[in-house]
């Protein structure tokens, strides 16, 4: 968990929650660059296909 603080306010978060909302709610497309996901699947075997 992680915990910010401002001025005499503070949040806790629990960094498991935002990463269960992120891969319920996104796709990888709407988190990283096209360059960072060719990158990616070329690095773990993927071979790109024009289409």
């Amino acid at each position: 968990m992680v915990e910010f603080r401002y001025n005499i306010n503070s949040v806790d978060i629990d960094e498991s929650e935002i990463v269960d909302y992120v891969k319920e709610n996104f796709s990888p497309e709407d988190v990283f660059p096209e360059k960072e996901l060719e990158y990616w699947a070329e690095s773990n075997g993927f071979i790109k296909e024009e289409i």
